[in-house]
């Protein structure tokens, strides 16, 4: 399977659990809760939640011959329940976040009306919908949340130019306003603990190593770097810890997992049991799982190509309380899955598999399929 820097339609996903065995020191207090379904099948949906809820968004159903979708599945940890809604227009590789008891679903390709600046906003307190715009219509973006400010930041614009635009939105005030990335990018990947949004990682051309930092308390950006460049990372954070996990490196699939600790601006290395890319990845308690991926067996080349490997079954989990990892395994292998946490529940949903699941370059199709995860005794 050929996977492209860009391509204008929408890939991977898939989900959790089976046999645990050791890492490192330590056990993971998480148990697998069992599996559910989404309303329909998709891939490069988005996720986000708040509170009690978590909500996967948009995609694209290979199904139905690739239809985009505007399918909002909501799952409720205090019901055990599911609900259907809609975004107000179908579309793929957005980006999710939320804030203050609001989930936001932002860009994106949606469908014949190229790149999209839209920006769908669910409130979960009255369960209504508004809208908003970026200030420029890009897909591949990311978002993550701090404090009262959500941020929209890089992507593909246009014809597949890289963008360095950040847009953010402050709860407080209701307004819009932009700022820029150190480097232009896609690809990479950001996460928020404490009063820092951290942006890392990417693609402008090759892997980078860049990473941003906005304090949210100072209003100041930093720089940083990665001890690795990479591209197609996953991010997460707990108790004041951002890692940065995986990627696609120079030399295929990277193991190498950079520990950001927001309190000290310190930065540690650590690595996953085996180097893939586009897991997904969330956190829940003292734990971040990364969940799946692909094992990429193939450098990139000049023509800007990658030959996949091994879709995996993988989840590596961390513990912050024990600094310790720890290995598990997905219900069935597969890659570009999306994570939310609801509760003390974490979910990993939809994405796609190889037809043939001993032949990765055969064509894949949609999971409708959600894993569940619980912290023990909970």
């Amino acid at each position: 399977m050929k996977k492209l820097v860009y391509i204008p339609v929408c890939f991977f996903l898939w989900a959790v659990m089976a046999c645990s065995k050791s890492h490192g020191s330590g056990g993971s207090p998480l148990s697998y809760a069992g599996s559910m379904s989404l309303s329909e099948p998709r891939a490069y949906l988005a996720s986000a939640s708040a509170g009690n809820k978590a909500m996967f968004a948009g995609g694209v159903d290979f199904a139905n011959n690739n239809a985009f979708s505007s399918t909002v599945d909501l799952y409720d940890a205090g019901t055990g329940k599911w609900t259907v809604t809609q975004l107000s227009e179908p579309r793929c590789q957005l980006a999710g976040a939320a804030a203050g008891g609001r989930i936001f679903f932002a860009g994106g390709d949606s469908s014949g009306f190229g790149f999209s600046s839209r920006v769908d906003i669910y409130d979960t307190a009255t369960g209504s919908w508004t809208t908003a715009q970026l200030s420029l219509a890009r897909t591949l973006l990311v978002a993550a949340s701090a404090g009262s400010r959500v941020f929209f930041a890089g992507g593909l614009y246009d014809t597949g130019w890289y963008s360095n635009t950040v847009d953010i939105f402050d709860l407080t005030t209701g307004v819009w306003t932009t700022a820029q990335l150190s480097v232009a990018r896609a690809g990479f990947a950001a996460a928020a603990a404490g009063s820092k949004v951290v942006f890392a990682g990417g693609e402008n051309g090759p892997g980078c190593n860049a990473v941003d930092i906005y304090d949210t308390l100072s209003g100041t950006w930093s720089t940083a770097q990665l001890s690795e460049a990479r591209s197609d990372l996953s991010a997460a954070a707990v108790d004041g810890k951002i890692l940065f996990a995986g990627g696609l490196a120079n030399g295929g699939a990277s193991t190498t997992v950079d520990i950001y600790d927001v309190a000290t601006g310190a930065w540690s290395v650590a690595h996953l049991s085996k180097g893939r890319v586009d897991m997904a990845a969330t956190a829940v308690g003292d734990e971040i799982i990364f969940a799946g991926g692909n094992v990429v067996d193939t450098p990139p080349s000049g023509s800007g190509l990658v030959q996949d490997g091994e879709v995996t079954d993988t989840v590596d989990v961390y513990n912050a309380r024990t600094n310790s990892w720890s290995v598990t395994r997905l219900s069935q292998a597969r890659e570009m899955a999306v994570g939310a946490t609801a509760g003390s529940k974490l979910l990993i949903a939809g994405g796609a598999i190889p037809l043939d699941p001993g032949n990765n370059s055969t064509p894949f199709h949609g999971s409708a399929v959600v894993d569940l995860f619980s912290i023990s005794g909970q």
